[in-house]
């Protein structure tokens, strides 16, 4: 799992399939805002932006959260996808 950060909120990117990720967040998300995500890999920080289409409590404190990432890249894409198979 990718360690991330948006804004105050910290937590794990869990998923990644096609444009959308999943976040375990410590905090909610309101659906439709639009954010900036910090993605802290091995080899530096990668940014970001998305918006959140939805996402529930799961548990004291934990929210899992979905995101439509609008900067996907293709090599963006790649990095992730790489990450998450560590």
């Amino acid at each position: 799992m990718i360690q991330v950060r948006v804004g105050e909120l910290a937590g794990t990117l869990e998923t990644l399939e096609g444009e959308v990720v999943t976040l375990r967040l410590d905090g909610s998300v309101a659906p439709g805002a639009p954010k900036t995500m910090i993605a802290l890999l091995e080899d530096g920080a990668l940014e970001l932006q998305g918006k959140c289409v939805g996402g529930r409590r799961h548990g004291e404190g934990v929210f899992v959260v979905q995101f439509r990432l609008t900067n996907l890249r293709r090599q963006v894409r790649k990095t992730l996808s790489d990450a998450l198979k560590i």
